[in-house]
């Protein structure tokens, strides 16, 4: 009984020393996941702070991409081909217009009948594919300017009449709602003013211009001013040079004279004594 009590209080020891020692990493393994939640917060603010960095390069890229995209639209060659092209609508519908009541008035031969149906499908399809680029013309417009285009007059007035004039041909309506196309004359008034830009840019560039070598042109005068006065300051110093060189060599002239007349009066002095 002794050595059974002796061998349940051993595994009782035993069991407690491995439930302290378990208890203890289970402490540890909390204290481990505690130091984990603050290190977890950091990264995820430095994940959040890196796509909000992300997100605004990405805007600013977007930005960039419309500004260009809107340059590009307004660019000269653009609004000439978008006012050629509504010259190009205004005319084929006119034009359809014209030969639908030709036909119509005239009962004349087949072969005339044919031949003149034959142009008509010409210009409604030649009208169809202007209507098509008006379309996505002002699409593009939209997306680009986005809410600056709804702030715009002449925008909303090509919307208007595109979207009639499309609605018109999806109902198969007549050509008549197409001479809306006047109202977009406006592109005209502003590719002219535009023009005019240019050319007052261009005036105003050549003035600056004209003006600085103005301006050079008055200081190459006051450096050749400045430069004729310090010739003929070098010519004078250099003329007052040669006077003192010139009196430098005529005294030098007047001593040497001098001693070859007093060599000479003492030579004949000594013959005399001689």
């Amino acid at each position: 009984m002794n050595s059974f009590e002796a061998y349940n209080s051993i595994k009782k020891r035993q069991r407690g020393a491995q439930g302290e020692v378990g208890g203890g990493g289970e402490e540890a393994a909390i204290k481990k996941e505690i130091k984990k939640e603050p290190q977890d917060d950091a990264d995820r603010n430095v994940s959040a702070g890196v796509r909000e960095d992300y997100d605004e390069e990405n805007k600013k890229k977007a930005q960039q991409t419309g500004l260009r995209a809107g340059k590009l639209l307004e660019l000269f060659e653009v609004q000439l081909v978008v006012v050629i092209s509504i010259f190009l609508d205004l005319f084929t519908s006119t034009s359809s217009i014209l030969l639908t009541y030709n036909i119509k008035s005239e009962s004349g031969s087949s072969d005339t009948e044919d031949y003149k149906l034959a142009i008509l499908r010409v210009l409604e399809s030649l009208s169809s594919f202007v209507l098509i680029f008006f379309l996505l013309e002002v699409g593009t417009l939209m997306v680009v300017f986005k809410d600056k285009f709804f702030m715009h007059g002449g925008y909303l007035l090509d919307v208007a009449v595109v979207g009639l004039c499309s609605v018109n041909e999806i109902y198969s309506g007549g050509k008549e709602i197409r001479l809306l196309g006047f109202l977009r004359l406006w592109r005209l008034v502003r590719l002219v003013n535009s023009m005019l830009n240019v050319a007052r840019s261009e005036h105003n560039d050549t003035k600056a211009i004209l003006k600085l070598a103005q301006q050079k042109n008055k200081e190459l005068q006051v450096e050749a001013v400045l430069l004729q006065d310090s010739l003929q300051r070098s010519i004078e110093a250099r003329k007052s040079v040669e006077l003192m060189l010139k009196g430098y060599k005529d005294e030098v002239e007047t001593l040497s004279e001098g001693e070859q007349t007093n060599e000479t009066k003492h030579a004949a002095d000594g013959c005399k004594v001689i």
